[in-house]
């Protein structure tokens, strides 16, 4: 799982090439909504039968709580402009956990 903030802390659990393109997903998202995001979570998880899918959890920071629709929406497409077959996930500031 790659965390990064608007402030370009990044950490890093690089294992595919499909981490490239969530990384430009990560990316374009981020520079396209800037004051509307606090954080942005991209990865592969698997689920219960072991199928493996790209995971978008973008965190909004309280600018971005009226445009959840439409940084999600964009999100999709970006993922999907990049090949990226991905779960986007909103979570509002108030959903952030400690």
């Amino acid at each position: 799982m790659k965390q990064s903030d608007t402030n370009d802390t990044i950490q890093t659990n690089t294992n595919s090439a499909d981490n490239a393109s969530l990384t430009n997903v990560q990316n374009d998202i981020v520079k396209k909504y800037p004051k509307q995001i606090s954080n942005i979570f991209v990865g592969q998880v698997q689920d219960k039968a072991n199928h493996t899918i790209s995971l978008i959890a973008i965190q909004l920071s309280d600018n971005g709580k009226g445009k959840a629709t439409e940084i999600e929406k964009a999100a999709t497409k970006t993922a999907a402009n990049n090949n990226v077959n991905a779960v986007v996930r909103m979570m509002t500031p108030s959903q952030q956990g400690d």
